[in-house]
């Protein structure tokens, strides 16, 4: 007692403290059992929507007729969507296999005026857009739709490349259509894999005899090009506003230059002479692109398949 009248300050502040400590208890408490009553609040909730949700639909009319108007509305989009995607592509034109060769004639010619205005060098050898078999005769007529197509989207991505000024072209190679059965032959005229080039698969009907969605037309094409010629042509090919729509399949890239430039200077500098400048280690160097860039199609969709789904009643 006679501490407690000697310090009656320190008495008082451990006073306050020792009720303080008990209020704060006595609201620790109390949140503690709010959180446990929600969390098992929570727990009761979702595990009764999870129940819910993964319970079979009851087969009665009204769920049926819902369920019906759910298909409808997902059938349309699909083939909004797929409609959209049928006008990615080029227009194949009714004409007749001469005049197809005639197009292709004024088409070859065209792209090499190009590639000269533009300094691209092209190969030596005779070029022709990879229709090398059709400069000296027609095709077949059940190909020519197809052809003006494919001829269309070769003649487009070799414009981008000239505009994108490329270095040199050294080949494109072209894989025949399924129609071009002279040039597919025999066995090779069997049905082959979907990815594979040239194949049946990739246009027309499927191994179950379905037609197919999505047909695939590679071609491969070996090119030498400065780093940001190429970037801007491959952006504007497989861009969002071009007219046909492309994947490139194979991109395989090899710098020219292997090594970088010699330490303490140029390679080949005469002792006490000054080294001549290095230049940019990186970004000044060509290099050579091997692509394989698929042309695609998409079917459109079948007649009545966009119709406006059925209302429930």
């Amino acid at each position: 007692m006679n501490w407690i009248k000697a310090n009656k300050f320190l008495t008082g502040f451990f006073a306050v403290m020792l009720v303080g400590i008990g209020v704060l208890g006595y609201f620790l408490f109390s949140a503690s059992g709010a959180f446990d009553d929600a969390a098992d609040n929570y727990r009761t909730k979702a595990d009764e929507y999870s129940r819910l949700r993964h319970l079979p639909l009851y087969p009665n009319a009204k769920n049926l007729k819902a369920l019906e108007a759910q298909k409808d509305v997902a059938a349309q989009m699909v083939a909004q969507f797929q409609a959209e995607l049928a006008t990615k592509e080029f227009p194949a034109d009714e004409i007749t296999p001469q005049q197809f060769q005639d197009r292709l004639t004024k088409d070859v010619k065209e792209i090499l005026e190009k590639a000269g205005v533009a300094h691209v060098e092209f190969p030596k050898d005779k070029f022709y857009l990879g229709f090398d078999p059709y400069e000296t005769r027609p095709p077949e007529p059940e190909a020519v739709g197809p052809l003006t197509r494919q001829l269309k989207s070769i003649k487009w991505v070799m414009e981008r490349l000239i505009e994108a000024k490329i270095t040199k072209l050294d080949s494109l190679k072209r894989f025949p259509l399924p129609e071009e059965k002279s040039l597919m032959g025999g066995a090779n005229n069997k049905r082959q894999d979907r990815d594979e080039p040239g194949g049946k698969g990739n246009s027309g009907k499927g191994n179950s005899g379905k037609e197919e969605l999505v047909s695939k037309f590679p071609m491969d094409l070996k090119f030498v090009a400065r780093q940001k010629s190429f970037a801007e042509a491959l952006n504007v090919i497989v861009g969002a506003s071009a007219p046909q729509f492309f994947i490139p399949r194979v991109v395989e890239i090899k710098n020219q230059r292997q090594k970088g430039p010699e330490r303490g200077g140029a390679a080949g500098s005469a002792p006490g002479q000054p080294a001549a400048p290095a230049g940019y280690i990186v970004g000044e160097e060509q290099i050579e692109v091997n692509l394989r860039l698929e042309m695609v199609e998409f079917a459109p969709p079948k007649e009545g398949a966009a119709a406006k789904p059925k209302a429930s009643k």
